[in-house]
């Protein structure tokens, strides 16, 4: 079966997730949130494919119930299939952890564990309350001097959710795309906008 990559992370998000996979040490552990079939797992796995730095990847792989057009794609392939198809093919299945659950579960269980990530990236749903949610979940699993980042930092849901749950002057952006990412030094040093709370 061929490898089918296809998905929404353009040139300039994949240059801007390399920028951040390169920060996570040797022997490091990266989490994504929202996976798809793999593409932007893709860029951190060829960073990581002669070391020892490790991916888990966490998504329901079942859509997003306020958002059609995924739910429609999810109904017509089976894209846990073709995830798991894409990593053995390419030769990623030393690096790469699926772990099939919600992101807000997952991020309990791994709070629970008191489990530490060098790199967090949030891609999952699209809705401000829940990205906002998620952000909060999240931030505790976060390695000292790791950073928290994700996609779709534009107008809109997402962005709302990020200008809201930080400092914007904190908030790195990369040319080309539209991941975002806040360093845990600045999230250390109380920047986080107190206004939203759970």
């Amino acid at each position: 079966m061929d490898v089918d990559f296809s998905g929404h992370f353009v040139e300039g998000d994949e240059a801007a997730y390399k920028i951040l996979g390169e920060q996570v040490p040797l022997s490091g552990t990266a989490v994504e949130v929202g996976t798809l079939k793999g593409k932007s797992a893709r860029v951190l796995c060829e960073l990581f494919k002669d070391d020892d730095r490790k991916l888990i990847c966490v998504d329901t792989w079942a859509g997003s119930p306020n958002e059609p057009d995924t739910m429609k794609l999810y109904a017509d392939q089976d894209i846990y299939g073709i995830f798991l198809n894409n990593i053995k093919e390419s030769g990623y299945n030393h690096i790469v952890t699926p772990l099939r659950k919600d992101s807000l579960v997952a991020a309990a269980t791994f709070r629970e564990n008191e489990t530490k990530f060098d790199l967090i990236f949030l891609d999952s749903t699209h809705d401000r309350d829940f990205v906002m949610k998620e952000i909060r979940a999240w931030l505790p699993c976060l390695k000292h001097g790791g950073n928290i980042a994700g996609h779709d930092y534009r107008p809109g849901p997402v962005g709302f959710a990020i200008d809201l749950s930080f400092s914007k002057q904190n908030v790195q952006t990369y040319k080309g795309g539209s991941v975002w990412s806040v360093n845990w030094g600045d999230i250390a040093k109380g920047l986080l906008d107190e206004s939203y709370t759970d």
